[in-house]
């Protein structure tokens, strides 16, 4: 083999091993990856964006607007007089118009100072749907790693059990040819084998797709390689609430948005009646004209000019109805949204609670499965027990195991859909 094949393989062979080594990243970390790539957050993101424009521009209406009009005019052919026997062209064959303007609304009937508060609420309701979809994404994004979380211990655990099998089958196949078991003992230390090594590529085969959903979710193709540096939270995700169902009717940011939007609703009717009003605006220009005829005019005006629209076949009044059905509307469904996250919160505070409990119960289990495993080897050992025994206390032990880490991960989303019925 050639020196050149040799340096190209061993260069294959460190570049493969290098691929495969998985990413390492925390949970944090998967959260910021994941509201980065979200593309709802964007477009919620865009449509704040709108809504501060929107408001920028409802603003501009109280001010003064300025026009400026320009117009240059050349007549091909002009009217023609007759004067003492002569023909004389009547006009200017070129003329200039420039005009500039002022205009300045006074009274609009409430339209206009109520339309800026509806767009600032709006906008104020705009950032508050996107604290939502923030805090939407973290606890989808905790979940997805809790998940990869109990799907990685529950296979660490399925290895485990499966070399304790492996080790078991090495005694009983040991005791038999001593001549101080039967044969059988040998059978059924496969047969727990297989089942401990059929449990393991299922838990290995659960692990990997829980990898590649958090992949996918943040933004990363299935087959990227991650592996995640943390446990499930020692410390629980939200701090003690004294009145959590009070404290999220407060914080909730959807809820909240909801009640601006009921706000604004009402100030559209506000907006509506406008219309029953009469409108006052203030102006003043100034024109400057120039001729062949003369060397230049200017010209200016001050004045105010209104309008009342008096009679409009009912159109205000419909306007008016509608805005007030559409406001009684949004009120329904914000107490509507107000059950529901009541309802929300104590459903997760009952959650957490059956978690907290059913993981005590579980790691108790788990310790009189150690003994009665204990137990179970130590009369194996000295002959009077049977592998069978051994066996099904091996069997006890993993599913007690299994108990906890279900239990952690079950306490730990609890604890994450929690933080988030409860305001983020």
């Amino acid at each position: 083999m050639s020196r050149s094949l040799v340096i190209f393989l061993m260069g294959a062979f460190v570049a493969l091993h290098a691929d495969a080594a998985p990413r390492v990243i925390t949970v944090n970390d998967a959260v910021a990856m994941a509201v980065k790539a979200d593309p709802e957050l964007r477009a919620v993101m865009d449509q704040r964006a709108v809504l501060s424009s929107s408001l920028t521009a409802a603003r501009t209406h109280a001010f003064p607007t300025v026009t400026a009009t320009s117009s240059y005019t050349h007549n091909g052919k002009l009217p023609i007089t007759t004067f003492a026997g002569r023909s004389v062209a009547i006009g200017a064959e070129d003329q200039m118009d420039v005009t500039g303007r002022v205009d300045q609304t006074i009274y609009s009937g409430g339209r206009i100072t109520t339309e800026v508060d509806i767009a600032r609420l709006e906008r104020n309701g705009g950032s508050l749907r996107l604290k939502s979809k923030e805090n939407e994404i973290v606890a989808r994004a905790r979940e997805a790693c809790f998940e990869v979380i109990r799907a990685n211990a529950l296979h660490k655990a399925a290895v485990t059990t499966l070399l304790s099998s492996q080790a078991h089958r090495k005694d009983a196949e040991a005791r038999v040819r001593a001549g101080v078991a039967a044969g059988v003992e040998v059978i059924r230390a496969d047969v727990r084998v297989q089942e401990a090594a059929l449990d393991e590529a299922s838990k290995r085969n659960r692990r990997d797709l829980s990898l590649s959903r958090l992949a996918n979710y943040l933004g990363l193709p299935t087959t990227e390689q991650l592996a995640l540096a943390d446990g499930f939270p020692d410390t629980d995700l939200q701090k003690p609430l004294d009145d959590p169902e009070r404290h999220a009717i407060a914080s909730r940011p959807d809820l909240r948005a909801a009640r601006l939007g009921a706000e604004a609703d009402e100030g559209r009717v506000t907006v509506a009646r406008s219309g029953y009003f009469p409108s006052l605006a203030a102006f003043g220009s100034v024109s400057y004209q120039d001729d062949e005829t003369r060397s230049g005019d200017e010209t200016w005006k001050l004045g105010l000019s209104g309008s009342w629209e008096i009679f409009n076949w009912g159109r205000t009044a419909n306007q008016v109805d509608a805005a007030r059905s559409k406001a009684s509307a949004t009120r329904h469904t914000v107490r509507d949204m107000e059950d529901e996250v009541r309802l929300q919160v104590r459903e997760a505070s009952l959650q957490m609670a059956t978690a907290r409990e059913s993981l005590k119960l579980a790691e108790a289990r788990v310790k009189a499965a150690e003994e009665d495993l204990r137990i179970s080897r130590l009369r194996f050992n000295e002959g009077v027990g049977i592998g069978t025994e051994v066996i099904d206390a091996e069997s006890d032990l993993a599913q007690s195991n299994a108990a906890v880490i279900n239990a952690r991960a079950d306490y730990a989303v609890a604890q994450n859909r929690f933080w988030f019925v409860t305001g983020g």
